[in-house]
C-alpha cells in the first residue's frame, strides 16, 4: 500500500512516499535557493518517515503474533471444557471491569460538570 503526502514549503513541493523515501521537485525556477535551505528539513523528514514505517511494520508483526495466540487459545478452549470455562470467566471479569471503569469515568465527568455549572 503506497501513500503519498504533499508538502508545500516556500515554493518547493515535497512528495513523501510511505517507504521513507522523500522525493521533491521545484515548482518555480526563481526559488533555487530554497533547494539548498531545505536540505536539512528534507533529511529530517526522511528520517522521521523511516522511523514511522519501521514502527508500523513492528506493530503489524506484533498484532499477527497476538492474533495467532488468540486463535490458539480459542481452539484450545473449544477442545477442553475446563479451559473454555476459564476463558469465559476471564471475559466476564473483563467486561465487568470495563463497566466499573466506565461508570467511574462517567461519575467523575458528571461531578466536574456539576461543579463547573455551580461555579
Amino acid at each position: 500500500m503506497q501513500r503519498w503526502v504533499l508538502f508545500v514549503l516556500c515554493g518547493v513541493v515535497l512528495c513523501c512516499a510511505c517507504e521513507g523515501l522523500l522525493y521533491w521537485r521545484m515548482i518555480d525556477s526563481h526559488c533555487a535557493h530554497t533547494k539548498r535551505d531545505h536540505i536539512p528539513i528534507i533529511k529530517q523528514m526522511d528520517d522521521v518517515l523511516g522511523q514511522a514505517t519501521a514502527v508500523q511494520r513492528s506493530l503489524v508483526q506484533q498484532r499477527g503474533v497476538v492474533d495467532t495466540i488468540g486463535d490458539k487459545l480459542y481452539n484450545l478452549g473449544s477442545r477442553f471444557p475446563v479451559v473454555n470455562g476459564l476463558l469465559n470467566a476471564i471475559r466476564r471479569r473483563k467486561s465487568r471491569d470495563s463497566l466499573v471503569l466506565g461508570s467511574v469515568i462517567a461519575g467523575c465527568c458528571l461531578f466536574i460538570l456539576i461543579y463547573w455549572l455551580n461555579k
